[in-house]
This record gives C-alpha cells, sequence and structure tokens, in this order.
C-alpha cells in the first residue's frame, strides 16, 4: 500500500487544484530515528493554560505588551515579569481618556495587574494604530506609547520598587515623534518618525528630565530612506530602514559612540515595524526591496535568507494591496517549544495566524474554532519568565475584550484555551492536514482505502472514544464530501486501525483529515491503497 507523507507543504497554493495543503494547529518534528514509520511526525501545537483567575474585563484595551527584566528579585529566579497596557475610556464628545498601566507580575499573584501604578496619558480625539514599545537598562523600563498622532515617552522605574512608578519624559532635549526604541551599551537608543536620524542617551540613563543631549544623533545614509525600526543583535545595533538595514558597533568614540558597519549595509528593508522579532539569536522580519515586494526574511548575520513561501508571500502582498494599513499595523511574537523555535505574524484582515518554524523552516496556520467560527491563534504578546512562557490572550467573541493571563502548556492543555474553573467553555482547536493531490497522469483511479498511523489508544475523561475525520475533494480541493469518522482508540486500545475503506473514484483526490478531540494528537504516516484505470 503506497504511503503518503503527512509533512509537505503547508499552505494553500493561490490555484487549488495545482496544492491545496494545508496544517493547521500541528506542526511537524523530524527525528533521527526511523523504524519504518519515516523520520517526520505531525504534533499538536501547544494550548494555552489559564493560570488563576487572572481575568481583566474593560471596554477598551488598545495595545498590550508583556516584558521580562532580567535579574528578578524573587528567590530561585532569574526574571521579573510586567505587564504594560494602554486603556481607553470614551469621556465623550468624541474625546477619551487614555490609560498607561505598567504591572508588576510576581508568580502566584491574584490579579491580572499583580502591583500596578497607572496614570492618564492623553485626553483628546480618538488615536490609531497605538503600540507599545519597550526596553530596559536594569534600573528602568523605558516605554513608548506610540500611535499615528503622537508618541509619548516614559521610564519606569523598577530598581527596589515593590509598585512601578511611572514617569513620563521631560527632558527639552528629548527627541519628539519617536517611533523605535533599544538598548546597547548602557545607552537607551531612539529613532523618530519620518527621519532617518537616531539619538542615543546620556550613559546609564535614569532620569526623565535629564537624560539626552540633543546633539548626540546619529545618521542612517546609506541610502535616503526612513528608520522605522530598531533592534540590537550580537554586539552591534541593527537599525531597519525602508529600503535598507545598517549595522553599527560600539566605537568607544568619545563624541559619538556607534559607527556604522559600512560593509555590511543590505539593500533590503521593511514598512512593517511590528514584524520584527529576535528569536533563536536572529532577527525575522518581513521585508521588501526597491520593488516593494514583501517577504519573510531571517538576518543570517548580516545577511538577509527568505524564508516565506510564495503561498505567504501571496497572502501577505494581496492583504497589503487591499489595504495598505494592514503592513503598518501587523504584529508579530516569537517563542520557544520543546525545542522549536516559533515565529508568528498576524493581519489584522485575517482570521488565522501565520507560523514559521525555525527548527525545521516549515510554514502552518494556527486558529481557534468556536461553533465553526474561526479565529486567529489569541496571543497578543510573550515573554520568558518563572520558568515558562507567558503570554496575554484575548478573547475574540466577546465585544470587551477579556483579556487573559497565560502559561503555554504542551501537556494538559493541548487542545484549546483553557480557562480553568470559571464555568466557560473553552475554545476547541481543530487540527486539520490537507494532503497532496493523489493523480496519476489524470487517470481514473478507484480508491480502496485510507488508513493512517498515529497514536492511537488516547481517549481520556474529557472524550473517552475520540474521533478523526476523513473527507475526500474529488474536484481537486475546491469542495469536500461529508465527513467519515474513524476512532482514535479508548484509553488502553492501541491495537485499533484508523481505516477507512471504499473510498469511490476521481481523476483528482485530495484527501482532508481534522480532528478536534482534546485528546494527545501525533500524526506519523498515511497509506492510500488505489487502482489506476486505463482511461
Amino acid at each position: 500500500m503506497p504511503r503518503v507523507e503527512l509533512t509537505g507543504g503547508f499552505y494553500e497554493d493561490s490555484a487549488l487544484q495545482f496544492s491545496a495543503q494545508t496544517c493547521v494547529n500541528m506542526y511537524p518534528e523530524i527525528t533521527s530515528v526511523n523504524e519504518g514509520k519515516g523520520n517526520v511526525k505531525l504534533k499538536n501545537i501547544p494550548g494555552l493554560a489559564f493560570t488563576d483567575a487572572r481575568l481583566l474585563t474593560v471596554d477598551e484595551i488598545i495595545a498590550v505588551e508583556l516584558y521580562s527584566v532580567t535579574g528578578g528579585i524573587y528567590s530561585g529566579l532569574q526574571e521579573d515579569l510586567y505587564s504594560l497596557y494602554v486603556l481607553r475610556n470614551d469621556i465623550g464628545g468624541g474625546n477619551s481618556d487614555y490609560y498607561l498601566s505598567v504591572g508588576k507580575l510576581p508568580p502566584y499573584l491574584s490579579g491580572l495587574f499583580g502591583l500596578r501604578d497607572e496614570e492618564v496619558i492623553y485626553s483628546g480625539p480618538l488615536l490609531s494604530n497605538v503600540k507599545i514599545l519597550i526596553t530596559d537598562n536594569g534600573s528602568v523600563l523605558n516605554v513608548i506609547v506610540t500611535s499615528d498622532e503622537l508618541s509619548l515617552g516614559y521610564f519606569v522605574a523598577i530598581t527596589g520598587q515593590v509598585l512601578p512608578v511611572i514617569q513620563e519624559i521631560t527632558d527639552p532635549d528629548y527627541p519628539a515623534d519617536v517611533i523605535a526604541c533599544a538598548y546597547k551599551d548602557s545607552y537607551f537608543i531612539w529613532a523618530t518618525r519620518t527621519t532617518n536620524r537616531f539619538y542615543v542617551s546620556d550613559n546609564f540613563a535614569t532620569d526623565p528630565a535629564n537624560c539626552v543631549n540633543a546633539l548626540d544623533f546619529g545618521v542612517a545614509e546609506s541610502n535616503p530612506d526612513n528608520i522605522v525600526g530598531l533592534e540590537t543583535l550580537g554586539n552591534e545595533l541593527v537599525v531597519f530602514g525602508q529600503r535598507t538595514i545598517e549595522f553599527y558597533y560600539n566605537s568607544g568614540n568619545v563624541d559619538f559612540p556607534f559607527e556604522r558597519n559600512s560593509g555590511a549595509t543590505q539593500n533590503i528593508g521593511t514598512n512593517a515595524s511590528g514584524s520584527i522579532s529576535k528569536l533563536d539569536n536572529k532577527l525575522i522580519f518581513i521585508g521588501s526591496d526597491i520593488a516593494g515586494v514583501n517577504l519573510v526574511y531571517v538576518l543570517d548575520g548580516y545577511i538577509p535568507r527568505r524564508v516565506s513561501t510564495h503561498a505567504i508571500e501571496n497572502v501577505i502582498n494581496k492583504s497589503v494591496t487591499d489595504n495598505v494599513e494592514n503592513l503598518i499595523s501587523l504584529t508579530s511574537y516569537s517563542h520557544q517549544n520543546s525545542g522549536h523555535f516559533f515565529y508568528s505574524f498576524n493581519i489584522v484582515d485575517i482570521e488565522k495566524t501565520f507560523c514559521y518554524d525555525m527548527s525545521t523552516n516549515l510554514w502552518h496556520t494556527r486558529q481557534f474554532d468556536d461553533l465553526g467560527v474561526t479565529s486567529r491563534y489569541p496571543v497578543e504578546s510573550t515573554a520568558y519568565a518563572y520558568g515558562k512562557i507567558n503570554t496575554v490572550s484575548r478573547d475574540f467573541r466577546d465585544s470587551q475584550d477579556i483579556l487573559l493571563y497565560n502559561f503555554l502548556d504542551n501537556e494538559k492543555y493541548s487542545n484549546s484555551l483553557h480557562r480553568g474553573d470559571l464555568n466557560i467553555s473553552d475554545f476547541p482547536m481543530k487540527r486539520a492536514r490537507t494532503l497532496a493531490h493523489l493523480t496519476v497522469e489524470n487517470k481514473n483511479i478507484q480508491y480502496n482505502s485510507f488508513e493512517m498511523d498515529i497514536q492511537k489508544g488516547v481517549g481520556n475523561v474529557d472524550d473517552p472514544d475520540p474521533e478523526i475525520t476523513l473527507s475526500i475533494s474529488r474536484d481537486g480541493g475546491m469542495t469536500y464530501g461529508n465527513p467519515r469518522a474513524l476512532k482514535m482508540g479508548a484509553s488502553g486500545a492501541y491495537k485499533g486501525r484508523v481505516k477507512a475503506s471504499m473510498l469511490g473514484m476521481a481523476r483528482d483526490a485530495v484527501f482532508k483529515i481534522e480532528s478536534s478531540a482534546p485528546v494527545q494528537q501525533e500524526w506519523f504516516t498515511a497509506y492510500v491503497d488505489y487502482e489506476v484505470e486505463s482511461e
């Protein structure tokens, strides 16, 4: 019986009848062991396990970020964790009050904010594209709240503070309209909107009234483009322009410490500053060259290496063509799980999250499903602290924007966003894999049987007799027939076979496997027995 690999292409081609392959809420894991089952299996993505009663309901949460600071004060732990929010309260007449809230999150503390400081930062007409940018020097957080209309800078004292203390930066030399920040070699670094300048703070700046000299700025001038993002990588400051990437090192110059590594400049830039993320000591981002086509790149040393597929690029560029704001408002985050390094990005108008696994160089999509209505994987921000990947997650079904504070958990809650004992139903996560076309020279094929090799006997208390379904498209992936339920095996039933027979005839069949069962999901390979007709 011919074997059909479960791994392969991981997003639909623009022509489904050429390739309809998808992989939803599962990712491939490559092993060195081959015992007749191949070297690759599919595993379910981690679910989100609710921790304590940390639930916040407000009318408007405009932006949210988590941030961890190395060197936490808690015994045996290495990080302090902070939650940062921009909240909005309508005050009538088309105006609103905007609040910045900074909360310290000790482990096991009830209450989403924990110990927090909060203050009104703006009152006036509604703001658009509000983002929170954060960096630190070990003593203070430098928090930038940006929008299309304004940019506000703050120092948040954290050393020796039980309660974070928010102070607006009032130094008259502080640059106006900051849209990016970083920290390198005892300096805060700020880039300003629609310019190619970046400013450097005083050494170990902590005083919001006296932290910068207006003449301490550098100019990214290899190409006349504006700076849109700042990051650090190794010993260098990475300056992202709209058309270029420049690298700067600390030369020790007393007049201005950073000098450009002129031999490393790249003629690829980005207009999606929200896509820039650090992962496995590399930078990953959605960038473009002078032609303006958006691709996903990994900055490998100084060289941008394309990692997106044509299918992923088609989605990004079509979204940008439909609405250029989709590129500006795009968000991303990264995390490590079980030795895999995942980079995920969200486009506002698309109800799924696109995820790249740097460990295998393969893509999959993540989404939740509730009564047939799908939404993207509801993670807003991630930060490592207390030995776990911490997330803030948004309930996309609720008009009140309920936010949840969760830990990623790949074991107990591997199939849902689990909300503990709050008596609110879980988000189910449907696993799905659409296989490659099964066709032979466009001849009629009789499909006798389909069989899957998976982890069997996985029934549990939540689902004692779990099922997986098989659907078949006979028109090249355009439409699918009614699904057929196949048993995965009750607890301890390891000898059963996941098999379907008498599957009919087609010239171009596409098989789709799905399961929403809240059990361990590991899929190894598939087998299809078929006979090719003469005509």
